[in-house]
C-alpha cells in the first residue's frame, strides 16, 4: 500500500486532477454517540489510490487487519433543485462492481489528497463534480451566500464538468443560489491525525459492503427557470476515463421537501424524457436516509 504524501496547498486546485484521481485511507470510529462521531487515522495510514488497492482496503472481509478498520473519506451531496413550481431531489443510477450496482442514488464519490481530514469539502466537491446543469443556455454554478467552501474553485469544477460533453463546453457560466440545508441526525465528525482534530457537521452513512463511512450534506440550488427548460447530465467518469453518461431523476418533492412517490422527469445525456411511473432500481443507503432525514424535519 502506498503511504500518504505531502498534501498538496489549497491553492494548488486544480479541477481536473482532482476529478480523475482519488486517494482514501484506512482509519477506524474509536468512538460514536447519538451526536459525535470520533475517527482515528494512523499517522502512517495504509492507503489506496488505484483500483486494486482500493479492492483491499473495502473488502468487507480483509485476510489482514481489523474488521473494525473503515474506508475513509467519501462523500457528497443529496441535491435539491427549487424551481418556480416544486422542489425535486436529482438522483441518478449507482454503477458499480463493489456495492449497490444498478441502485437509485445521490451524487457521491470518493476523495482526493487534499481532502483526507476534509469530507465537508469531499461532499460538496463531488456532488457538483457528478451533476451538470444547464439553464438559459448556460452552465450553472451554485452559489453560496455564506460561503464555508471558500477552499473549493466551485467554478473550475463545474467548467471541467461541462468539458466532458461537446453540447456544453463552450456554454458561458453563471451562478444560481445555494445553501446547505442541515438534517436531523447530523452528527459531529472529529477526525483526528497526527495530533490534530479536524471537526465537521454531515451525515453519516455506512456501506457495509465496502466498509465505507460517507459523509453526506444536503444542498438546495434555486433555479428559475422550469424543470423542463432545464438539463442534467451526468458528470461520473469511472477509471478516471470513461464517461459514465447515467441517467438523471428528479423526484418530486412537496414544500416540506417529502417525497411525493412520483418521478417528475429523466434526462438521458441532457434530452428529457418521461420515466415509468415506476422506476424497479433499489434505493441505496445514501438516497433511502436522506429521504428519511427530509421526512423527520420539521
Amino acid at each position: 500500500m502506498n503511504q500518504i504524501i505531502k498534501l498538496p496547498k489549497l491553492d494548488d486546485y486544480t479541477a481536473q486532477k482532482e476529478r480523475e484521481e482519488f486517494l482514501i485511507v484506512k482509519a477506524k470510529i474509536v468512538k460514536e454517540t447519538e451526536k459525535a462521531i470520533e475517527i482515528l487515522i494512523d499517522d502512517n495510514p495504509e492507503t489506496a489510490n488505484n483500483i486494486a488497492e482500493r479492492r483491499m482496503i473495502s473488502d468487507p472481509k480483509p485476510e489482514n487487519g481489523s474488521t473494525e478498520d473503515i474506508r475513509f473519506s467519501a462523500g457528497g451531496l443529496g441535491i435539491i433543485i427549487k424551481t418556480p413550481e416544486q422542489n425535486h431531489l436529482m438522483a441518478t443510477v449507482r454503477v458499480s462492481k463493489s456495492s449497490f450496482d444498478r441502485h437509485l442514488t445521490s451524487f457521491t464519490g470518493l476523495g482526493c489528497k487534499s481532502e483526507i481530514t476534509n469530507p465537508e469539502r469531499t461532499a460538496v466537491r463531488k456532488g457538483v463534480e457528478d451533476l451538470i446543469i444547464v439553464a438559459g443556455g448556460k452552465i450553472i454554478a451554485p452559489k453560496f451566500n455564506n460561503d464555508p467552501f471558500s477552499e473549493i474553485n466551485i467554478k473550475a469544477v463545474v467548467q471541467n464538468g461541462a468539458a466532458l460533453y461537446e453540447e456544453t463546453k463552450k456554454l458561458p457560466l453563471k451562478e444560481a443560489e445555494a445553501r446547505i440545508l442541515n438534517l436531523p441526525n447530523e452528527k459531529e465528525f472529529k477526525i483526528c491525525w497526527k495530533n490534530n482534530e479536524y471537526t465537521y457537521q454531515g451525515l453519516p452513512v455506512f456501506d457495509h459492503g465496502t466498509r465505507g463511512l460517507d459523509f453526506i450534506k444536503l444542498m438546495i440550488l434555486e433555479l428559475n427557470e422550469k424543470l423542463e427548460n432545464t438539463k442534467f447530465l451526468d458528470g461520473r467518469i469511472m477509471g478516471g476515463k470513461n464517461l459514465l453518461n447515467r441517467d438523471i431523476y428528479a423526484l418530486e418533492l412537496d414544500k416540506n421537501f417529502n417525497w411525493t412517490g412520483r418521478i417528475s422527469a429523466g434526462w438521458k445525456s441532457g434530452k428529457l424524457f418521461t420515466p415509468p411511473e415506476k422506476i424497479n432500481f433499489p434505493q441505496t443507503p445514501i438516497l433511502k436516509t436522506i429521504l428519511r432525514e427530509l421526512c423527520k424535519r420539521k
